[in-house]
């Protein structure tokens, strides 16, 4: 293997917080030198701390600060209360999408982390963030839909509010286009002509970390992956290993593969369908005696808070591939494709390792490979359906979605979609418009529009328990398991649950069955369901069930008739039929796409 060493740079001169000297509405901070950057500087958990301190927070205010997941989100919030000797919910609390903390609108919670989306449902309920003084926006460079649009929201709202100040922080951010998307807006030199965006470099820690690549392309990453671990066990010093995959059913596999070789490697997964609990564990130290290997979906390679006492990630292993959710909207179908990652991707994985002593990271390609990667990764926002964003847009008084100040425009056909789908559902009125009261209630909703839809249908048909089952079940990942070695009896039992009518009515037998075991953790064994998801989906659906409740639906059964459920189901995915040709293939109705 080839090696490749990036020497640190000298130390940066401090930044100041205090108060007085902040003087820019808007400060975009990342770490010196790429690639290999994210050195624990900090900006996550100690820069909102900085801010509480310098008295930030004083007079009801307090301070927001996004990640981009639920993982993220509720670790670092965990992390900040224990630095901070305060129990979570008091002082430092978190929200997330069906969770939150209890003391959330507490006076008392003066430091708020919180997913992009909920940041987002903040400005629907408080278009002017009023209660808030301070808004970080972490890890901008992974371009989600509320990221981009949150950007261009708090751009508005600066141009309303002079007291308040927006840090955007990443490691591996183009941090020349954030400021100039900023400072070309009038409505801040209007507010004050003094008040820029500024770009500010925060040091990160001095670990040097070893690069190695393939010297010549492999066949079959997966053995070399394996074959990689074994060696840094057998060859290299203590330390944890983090292992970069492209999907949930890889890491499974690899988990088992990796358990099975040494009784002194012990293998964990991560990835987004596990719940808070199972996914925290990959922050706990592992068992006496073995070295800890955490194989991940690209979810740990941002934002995962990393306690030095209990987790010393040493070595990573990155596979360069990726899963991007894509959106056709000929067919009107979202696809998960499989691609290489980009640069910053490749450098937020490296940046993994190396954070409490020098570190190795082992890339299963060639170093002509990394370079043919692209810069960054395409935004969310020009590759997904928009019917929720634009949906959300509407809410907030935004008419013209086609001509919104987005960072990265989206395509005018994904707009489009979004208008037509919106429409055909009744959300919008002819002149594009929200309608009253049911694209409101929609907008409003914590889910998509279609399963909105469905739910909201649900009191004409008399079948809500049913479709708050099936949309709670829709909600959550991988609930049945496949696992390595007893696929046959997995798919066995899996028949078991499915019927004619199709995939939903499946997925509605599966949770009732479910219930009905009072919620067993062993008939799921016994049955190959994940229990995980169906607790989550358990969760979800009394979420929801709350949601109706408060628009005053009334919830009742139409005591299994598949007929009446499919007709509710059909009221909100209509868009999503298919008819069977001759040959035996599917292809929607109305543009006749092969799907």
């Amino acid at each position: 293997m080839q090696n490749k060493f990036w020497k640190p740079e000298e130390k940066l001169p401090g930044v100041n917080l205090e108060r007085g000297n902040v003087d820019q509405l808007v400060t975009i901070t990342q770490n010196k030198k790429l690639p290999i950057t994210d050195k624990s500087s900090g900006k996550t958990t100690q820069v909102p701390v900085f801010l509480h301190e310098a008295s930030w927070t004083a007079g009801n205010k307090s301070i927001a600060c996004t990640q981009p997941n639920r993982l993220a989100t509720i670790s670092i919030a965990n992390k900040v209360a224990s630095d901070r000797n305060c129990t979570i919910g008091t002082e430092v609390g978190y929200k997330v999408r069906f969770d939150h903390t209890n003391n959330l609108k507490s006076s008392s919670t003066k430091i708020l982390f919180l997913t992009d989306g909920e940041l987002f449902r903040e400005l629907l309920e408080d278009p002017f963030l009023n209660k808030f003084s301070v808004i970080i926006l972490d890890e901008l460079h992974e371009r989600s839909i509320f990221q981009d649009l949150n950007l261009t929201l708090i751009k508005k709202v600066l141009g309303k509010r002079d007291d308040l100040r927006v840090v955007i922080s990443s490691a591996t951010l183009d941090a020349i286009k954030f400021q100039k998307f900023f400072n070309e807006d009038k409505l801040i030199k209007v507010a004050n002509e003094k008040k820029v965006a500024e770009i500010l470099s925060v040091e990160g820690r001095h670990f040097p970390v070893y690069i190695q690549y393939l010297m010549e392309p492999c066949l079959n990453y997966i053995e070399t992956l394996i074959e990689t671990v074994k060696n840094i066990h057998k060859f290299e010093n203590v330390g944890d290993i983090l292992v970069f995959l492209s999907e949930k059913d890889e890491v499974e596999d690899v988990v088992s593969l990796l358990n099975e070789i040494s009784g002194s490697l012990y293998a964990v997964p991560l990835y987004s369908g596990l719940t808070v609990q199972e996914q925290l564990k990959t922050l706990e130290r592992a068992p006496s005696g073995n070295r800890k290997v955490i194989v991940s979906t690209s979810v740990a390679e941002t934002s995962v808070t990393i306690d030095e006492r209990l987790v010393g990630v040493v070595y990573v292993i990155d596979s360069g591939l990726t899963k991007l959710k894509v959106f056709d909207p000929k067919s009107g179908l979202e696809s998960h494709i499989t691609t290489t990652i980009s640069k910053a991707n490749a450098d937020q994985r490296a940046g993994r390792a190396g954070r409490t002593r020098p570190g190795k990271v082992f890339r299963l390609y060639t170093e002509d490979t990394y370079y043919k990667f692209a810069n960054n990764i395409i935004p969310e926002i020009q590759r997904s359906n928009l019917a929720s964003a634009v949906l959300s847009m509407k809410a907030l008084g935004i008419e013209n979605v086609a001509r919104f100040d987005y960072i990265s425009p989206p395509p005018s056909k994904l707009i489009i979609h979004s208008l037509e789908l919106l429409y055909s559902l009744k959300a919008v009125d002819d002149y594009g418009r929200l309608t009253i009261p049911f694209g409101m209630n929609i907008a409003e909703s914590p889910i998509n529009p279609m399963i909105s839809t469905m739910l909201l249908s649900s009191e004409k048909l008399e079948c809500g328990e049913e479709a708050l089952s099936i949309a709670a079940m829709l909600l959550v990942q991988n609930v049945f398991l496949t696992p390595s070695g007893y696929r046959k009896e997995a798919e066995k039992e899996k028949i078991k649950y499915s019927v004619e009518e199709g995939d939903h009515i499946t997925l509605l037998n599966v949770f009732n069955s479910f219930i009905q075991s009072k919620q067993s953790q062993r008939y799921c064994q016994q049955n190959y369901l994940n229990h995980k998801s169906l607790n989550r989906a358990y969760q979800i659906r009394q979420k929801l069930k709350i949601f109706l409740v408060n628009l005053g639906i009334k919830i009742k059964s139409c005591k299994g008739d598949t007929e009446v459920i499919r007709k509710c189901i059909l009221s909100g995915f209509f868009s999503q039929v298919a008819e069977i040709s001759n040959d035996g293939s599917y292809r929607s109705v109305r543009d006749k796409e092969l799907v």
